[in-house]
């Protein structure tokens, strides 16, 4: 799955199965090892498994690999699933999972990576400024409602794109001896390759986007990456070789 935005669900999504085990259910997507933000579901998400198997059903997303984030999502309606439950309901890799500015109606018994909040409340101003901590595209519904009075995506203010393939960034395999510090960063980044090979270290923003390449030789064991120009929040820095592929998360102030 692509980086996903302005994605919305308002119908019912009921999974009934009786010869599969593990069955993920989410209401913008089962599974997800990219970037979803700025989406929203309103419809109640359930699967339902006749047998000893398990299920797992997510507001927003099921299942979330790889390298991913949930950014500036809500969700209304109820969400159940015999094994867990959430605005995410299962994350592959904390270290590289990042879940923000994320709210769930609070008459779901888990919130999933998001903050519980009335729904009284998510049809207010303050709520929408709050949706909107990111960027502004999210807007208030107003009579005739389209939406039951819940925020609502300015579809005016969605910029054209194009689907690009490269977006996103390869789970990470394995752990290896590489360290990087400080961390938390705000000047200088220094990676250490300690096996004394070749890589390529690429550094990602919290959208999957590649912000930053360097390439690591055998006779450096050390590298320094300078993020004082980058905006504060997470980032990925990612170091490949022919032996490994090692993905680890750093906070830029």
């Amino acid at each position: 799955m692509f980086n996903t935005s302005f994605c919305y669900n308002t119908g019912d999504i009921n999974v009934g199965c009786s010869f599969v085990d593990n069955v993920k259910v989410g209401g913008i997507a089962g599974l997800s090892s990219k970037a979803v933000k700025n989406c929203y579901n309103t419809g109640n998400v359930e699967t339902i498994i006749y047998n000893d198997g398990t299920s797992i059903a997510g507001s927003i997303v099921g299942f979330a690999g790889g390298i991913s984030a949930l950014l500036s999502c809500y969700n209304i309606g109820n969400v159940n699933g015999n094994s867990s439950s959430g605005l995410i309901a299962q994350v592959e890799n904390e270290n590289t999972f990042v879940a923000d500015n994320c709210f769930m109606a609070d008459h779901n018994e888990s919130n999933g990576y998001g903050e519980s909040l009335s729904t009284d409340f998510m049809k207010s101003d303050e709520f929408v400024a709050m949706l909107n901590k990111y960027d502004n595209y999210y807007k208030k519904d107003v009579e005739p409602f389209v939406n039951d009075g819940y925020p609502i995506i300015d579809t005016e203010k969605i910029p054209a794109f194009d689907i690009d393939g490269t977006i996103g960034v390869e789970e990470s395999v394995t752990e290896t001896n590489i360290e990087i510090y400080p961390n938390p960063a705000s000047d200088f980044v220094r990676v250490s390759t300690v096996n004394g090979q070749q890589s390529t270290v690429r550094v990602y923003n919290i959208l999957g986007m590649l912000v930053g390449t360097r390439l690591a030789t055998s006779a450096t064991n050390e590298i320094e990456i300078n993020v004082s120009e980058y905006n504060p929040g997470i980032y990925f820095i990612n170091i490949s070789n022919e032996e490994s592929n090692v993905t680890k998360k750093i906070v830029v102030e």
